[in-house]
């Protein structure tokens, strides 16, 4: 059987256009973040200097990276959980550092704040818990975690009396 060169010009021409779209389709499939609106901020994307807000600095020391946050009582260095691994966006400016069975911890990029939830009771045991935490991970002192815009919320849900309002962390005067 004998074809016309046109015709397997127009052949070729379509297998390319299928191969093509085929590519296309798996690499969008194998790359992308599954839709779930769930970002997570590891190794192979990176925050830039230039992405971070202006009461946030990128610096590099010896200890390895650190952001610098700005706050009303100056700058505090804090370990740079961006590169964390284990956190991950909850939000798109909302960052999620730590869960546990009785709270969770969580950086609000814009108003540069960390907030402390506690889940469960004993609140008191609970808030030592994620207070110490939060400093040890941070790589800081309880001096410059007093510096930092950080609160403690409690469900009412969680404790009828200390429920519904929010608190400093207790060693701060």
């Amino acid at each position: 059987m004998v074809f016309n060169p046109m015709f397997k010009k127009i052949v070729y021409f379509l297998i390319a256009v299928v191969i093509v779209a085929l590519l296309g389709w798996l690499g969008t499939s194998f790359f992308s973040n599954g839709g779930d609106g769930e970002k997570s901020i590891g190794p192979e994307e990176q925050l830039s200097p230039a992405d971070l807000p202006s009461t946030e600095k990128l610096v590099r020391g010896v200890l390895g990276e650190k952001i610098a946050l700005g706050t009303s009582d100056g700058i505090v260095e804090v370990r740079d959980f961006y590169k964390d691994p284990a956190v991950f966006a909850i939000e798109e400016e909302d960052f999620m550092l730590d869960i546990r069975a009785n709270y969770y911890i969580a950086y609000h990029r814009l108003q540069s704040s960390f907030e402390i939830v506690i889940k469960q009771s004993p609140v008191e045991s609970a808030r030592a818990n994620a207070e110490l935490w939060l400093v040890d991970y941070l790589g800081i002192t309880q001096e410059d975690a007093c510096k930092l815009k950080a609160l403690v919320t409690v469900p009412i849900t969680v404790d009828q009396n200390l429920g519904g309002r929010s608190y400093p962390l207790s060693f701060c005067k």
